[in-house]
C-alpha cells in the first residue's frame, strides 16, 4: 500500500506531458541516466539540459519527443536550472535528486581519486595526473596529500564541484517562489523508488530491473583500487593513510578550510532555504517533498 505522498507522486508522473530528472553530481545521476536511457531513449546525448543544443537535438529527434528527460546540472552557468522551472510548462514535472552536499563532496573527492586518478577512467588529465604526486603499484594507489588538497580539492575539480551552491542557490529558489513549478524533491537513496514509478507509465518492462550504475565509482568486472595518502607527519618523514580513514577524519574542516561552498555576488547562498528543504525532506518517511504554496523554503 502507498503512502500518501508515494500516491502524489505516482499520479504526478502519471499525469504529467514530460518528466525533467536533475541531479547533482554524485547523487544517483549515472544509474538514473542509464536507466532513462532504456525506458524513454537518449536523443539529446548525455546531459543534455548542460546544452541547448543537445536540447534542440532532442527536440527534433523524432516527432514525439521522449517523455523522460534526465541530466546532471552543470557547474556553470547556474542558470539552467532556474531556466527550467521558469519555461516548463504546468504539466511538465521536474524532479530533483538531492543528496545532502557535505556527504555529496566526500563521495566526489573519493570518486575523483579513485576512479579518476588512479584508475584514469577518463584518460589522462594533466590537472590531476602528475607522476610525481602519485605513483599505482597493481590495485595500489599511494597519492601526495599536498597534491590532493592543493590541485584537486581547493579547485574542486570534476564532480567536487556543481553542488548545491551551484544547483540550489537564491536565484533557483527565487524561480520556485515566482512560478510554482510542479515540481518535488526527492533524496538520491530513493532512485530505484524513481525507477519504479517512471516504469510503470512510461516502460513496465523494466519494472524489475534495477539500474544500479557507477555505485561508488564502481563498474562491473573492475579490480577495486586501494588508494592511500602520503601525509607529511608533524614530527618529520611521512606516513601513509588509507583514503577512507582521511576523509573520515578530516571531513568537517574541509569544506571550511578550503571554502568550498560558493556564494552568489551578494556574498548570500541561501543554505538556509536548502537546509529547510533538507528539514522537511528526510522528515517525510518516503524522502519525497512536493513542492506546494505552503512550502518551508
Amino acid at each position: 500500500q502507498m503512502s500518501n505522498i508515494e500516491e502524489t507522486f505516482d499520479n504526478l508522473v502519471a499525469s504529467s506531458n514530460n518528466i525533467f530528472l536533475v541531479m547533482p553530481p554524485k547523487a544517483a545521476g549515472s544509474s538514473m541516466k542509464a536507466f532513462t536511457e532504456k525506458c524513454a531513449g537518449a536523443d539529446g546525448g548525455d546531459n543534455p539540459l548542460r546544452d541547448d543544443k543537445q536540447m534542440e537535438d532532442l527536440f527534433h529527434a523524432r516527432l514525439m519527443p521522449q517523455k523522460i528527460i534526465t541530466s546532471h546540472l552543470p557547474k556553470t552557468p547556474k542558470t539552467k536550472l532556474v531556466r527550467l522551472i521558469q519555461n516548463a510548462p504546468r504539466k511538465s514535472l521536474v524532479v530533483y535528486l538531492h543528496r545532502n552536499d557535505s556527504n555529496r563532496i566526500i563521495s566526489a573527492i573519493r570518486y575523483v581519486l579513485v576512479t579518476k586518478l588512479c584508475g584514469k577512467k577518463f584518460g589522462i588529465n594533466p590537472l590531476i595526473h602528475d607522476e610525481n604526486n602519485y605513483t599505482m603499484d597493481g590495485t595500489r594507489c599511494i597519492i601526495n596529500e599536498d597534491h590532493v588538497i592543493n590541485n584537486i580539492i581547493k579547485p574542486k575539480i570534476g564532480e567536487i564541484g556543481g553542488g548545491s551552491d551551484s544547483t540550489l542557490h537564491c536565484g533557483v529558489y527565487s524561480a520556485i517562489e515566482d512560478n510554482f513549478p510542479t515540481m518535488v524533491f526527492i533524496h538520491y537513496k530513493q532512485a530505484e523508488k524513481v525507477q519504479k514509478v517512471f516504469a510503470k507509465y512510461h516502460c513496465p518492462d523494466l519494472l524489475n530491473t534495477p539500474f544500479r550504475d557507477n555505485i561508488g565509482g564502481q563498474h562491473e568486472g573492475e579490480p577495486e583500487i586501494e588508494a592511500f595518502l602520503r601525509v607529511k607527519k608533524k614530527e618529520g618523514g611521512t606516513e601513509l593513510v588509507e583514503l577512507g580513514k582521511w576523509l573520515d577524519a578530516k571531513r568537517d574542516l574541509l569544506e571550511i578550510v578550503y571554502q568550498l561552498k560558493e556564494s552568489n555576488r551578494d556574498g548570500k547562498t541561501c543554505l538556509g532555504k536548502t537546509r529547510n528543504m533538507e528539514d522537511d525532506l528526510f522528515s517525510c518517511g518516503d524522502e519525497i517533498l512536493q513542492v506546494t504554496r505552503d512550502t518551508s523554503f
